[in-house]
């Protein structure tokens, strides 16, 4: 038996640089933000009625995007950073 998750992929879509300016260039970016997983094996017991927090992870490069959902399935996301208490 295979497990089944909710897998959430955050992309932001705006300038390519933090410092760039607005002006330089009206080409909206499309660029990965970060990632979160849930198990529904969590979901299915309980009947909670309380809202389910997720853990956003970031990369620390690019090139790991495609995989990211993977190693946080797989309890490998120490090489990743979580992202602010606001986020969830």
């Amino acid at each position: 038996r295979r497990d089944v998750y909710i897998t959430v992929h955050i992309i932001r879509i705006g300038r390519m640089g933090a410092g760039e300016k607005k002006n330089a260039c009206s080409t909206q970016y499309r660029r990965p933000f970060g990632c979160a997983v849930l198990s529904i094996a969590d979901l299915l017991p309980g009947d909670t009625k309380d809202d389910l927090i997720l853990k956003v992870y970031m990369c620390n490069t690019e090139s790991e995007w495609y995989q990211i959902h993977e190693n946080i399935i797989k309890k490998l996301n120490a090489r990743y950073n979580l992202t602010g208490s606001n986020a969830g």
